[in-house]
């Protein structure tokens, strides 16, 4: 399959197939089935087409069933609900309609899907940083958040699948320069809009580095000065000098709810076993066990790939061991995602193992 963006029609169609349908049958889901307000379930819809995306090299079935599957967690099917009070109709049925006009144009100049389609999000991504500036949109909007989470592994995946392919598999991609400055964009809007996004920091300079290629420090300067802006944020917002030196065993034994960390919580193993019963919970436990076997298969076939995701899995399993606030769930999101990816790669692998034993001449 073609992991390269060329406007053909084999390129095109396996580039938008499995995140058009995906992303329609989330719509119908969040829309028809749950009641969710048509504006909301568009943006829970967007972020199943990006997470399909980023599961496209998996095929088209498996990318579709991959990202479904994170559309019908618990925790993601919570961000259903009502509309904000400070809703502004015009301004959401016109940034959207801007956006399309704005893709369209770029493509008829440069003849380049990945770049249209990154000056639409591109538009759309600043428009919300806007609003939440000027006050007529939500402030650190979790829609946002999770749709920049789901660009930056798309991104990665992308990358690192076209930077490192199989060993038995010949290279049929390259890295393109798109990729950097999309990575850079989606990074910078979603430290904008919500500073957890610099979790991804570790797992995103050590994607890049995997890469091999060569960038101007300009790149590395703007990733440096993006991850102190967003790890200063971070610790203004969910550091108290209260909670941080708060034990962690009182928290836990008065079932204490507060949006702040606390620093000895990860020593104590009811934190792991509450983390690891959300992550079941999301998936059931066939599920969890799946995604540890794509992440096995990962790091057997895909190993840069397998260690990034590792990486960036562990930088917000250690914030969800150390956070105790109500809003976890929510905010763990990106943990899932990451689930995903697993569970969809040992599907793809019982898919090839299947294949394996059918096709193996009889005796």
């Amino acid at each position: 399959m073609s992991r390269t963006f060329a406007l053909d029609g084999r390129s095109f169609r396996s580039f938008i197939a499995a995140p058009l349908i995906a992303g329609a049958v989330a719509f119908c889901l969040f829309f028809i089935v749950g009641s969710t307000p048509p504006i909301r379930a568009a943006a829970l819809a967007a972020v199943i087409a990006v997470m399909a995306a980023a599961l496209r090299q998996h095929g088209t079935f498996f990318a579709i069933i991959g990202a479904l599957l994170l559309a019908i967690s618990p925790a993601y099917g919570s961000q259903t609900g009502g509309l904000p009070g400070n809703y502004q109709p015009l301004l959401v049925i016109g940034i959207p309609a801007l956006a399309a006009v704005i893709g369209v144009g770029v493509w008829r100049f440069t003849r380049d899907l990945a770049w249209s389609a990154g000056a639409a999000a591109a538009l759309v991504w600043v428009a919300v940083l806007a609003g939440q500036w000027i006050g007529v949109s939500d402030a650190r909007s979790l829609r946002v958040t999770t749709l920049v989470a789901a660009s930056l592994l798309a991104l990665l995946s992308d990358m690192l699948y076209a930077a490192t392919p199989r060993p038995d598999t010949p290279p049929n991609a390259r890295v393109h320069p798109h990729h950097y400055v999309f990575l850079i964009a989606a990074f910078a809007v979603g430290v904008l809009n919500d500073p957890l996004i610099s979790l991804f920091a570790p797992a995103l300079v050590l994607g890049v580095a995997l890469t091999r290629v060569r960038l101007p420090p300009a790149f590395w300067i703007t990733i440096l000065a993006l991850t102190l802006f967003g790890g200063v944020r971070l610790v203004a917002l969910y550091v108290d000098p209260f909670y941080i030196a708060l034990p962690a065993e009182r928290a836990i034994a008065e079932n204490i709810q507060a949006p702040y960390l606390i620093a000895d919580a990860w020593r104590y193993g009811q934190r792991w076993i509450d983390l690891l019963a959300f992550i079941v919970n999301q998936f059931t436990p066939f599920g969890a066990a799946l995604g540890v076997l794509g992440l096995a298969r990962l790091s057997r076939w895909y190993p840069p790939l397998g260690v990034v995701t590792l990486l960036a899995f562990a930088s917000y399993a250690l914030f969800g061991l150390l956070y105790f606030g109500g809003d976890a769930a929510v905010l763990l999101l990106p943990l899932l995602m990451i689930q995903a990816i697993w569970l969809t790669a040992a599907l793809a692998a019982l898919r090839d193992w299947l294949l394996k034993i059918i096709r193996k001449p009889s005796l």
